[in-house]
């Protein structure tokens, strides 16, 4: 099998992979009744962060 079409496919698995680890995870939170984390939260902690940086 060629390098490329080699690399291609460990790619596609390794993305697949971590899809179906990322889903069963959120799959478990719900379960135990955990919160995922809000993306607006996140993006208020990264411009608060940028903010912080610039003033030192």
């Amino acid at each position: 099998m060629p390098y490329t079409s080699e690399f291609v496919l460990r790619a596609l698995f390794i993305g697949v992979g971590a899809t179906i680890v990322m889903d069963l995870w959120a799959l478990l939170l719900k379960q135990l009744g955990i919160p995922s984390l809000n993306p607006r939260f996140t993006r208020s902690l990264d411009r608060a962060s940028l903010l912080r940086s610039m003033d030192s």
